[in-house]
């Protein structure tokens, strides 16, 4: 079953991305250039794939809908690079930040208190409200 984004909500899906992009580049203290460089280097690496899990976790369609892996892979193309990764890039960086979530108990909770940090700023982006059916009933039963 294919699913439909709807073109306009590209345009806050997008700022959103880029959003999530910015603060974890801030965190580290680099820039989105250099996070979606083609680099393996660890201090790239991780960044980059800490933004991909944080749009996975964070980023849905007006109708609550995840987006889809590829699309979360052309986050690069937001800011003028030419290179693409492909889906199966962002489907590995979820698995690598979710298995060291499960190890690493220090790394568990300093991901944890980014992600706090990532709602609200999504929540301020999008004006204090909540951005789909899904969101909204997941607020009211707490």
């Amino acid at each position: 079953m294919k699913m439909m984004i709807y073109h306009s909500n590209f345009d806050q899906i997008d700022r959103r991305m880029m959003a999530i992009t910015d603060r974890v580049c801030s965190w580290y203290g680099l820039s989105p250039s250099a996070v979606f460089n083609m680099s393996r280097l660890r201090s790239l690496v991780e960044p980059r794939q800490l933004a991909w899990y944080f749009m996975r976790n964070h980023v849905k369609t007006m109708s609550g809908i995840q987006i889809p892996w590829g699309r979360i892979a052309s986050t690069s193309k937001l800011y003028g690079k030419k290179h693409k990764w492909n889906h199966a890039s962002v489907i590995h960086a979820h698995k690598s930040i979710t298995s060291r979530c499960q190890v690493e108990r220090i790394f568990k909770t300093w991901v944890q208190e980014r992600e706090d940090e990532i709602k609200t700023m999504l929540r301020d982006l999008n004006g204090g409200k909540v951005d789909s059916y899904s969101e909204s009933l997941s607020l009211l039963l707490g």
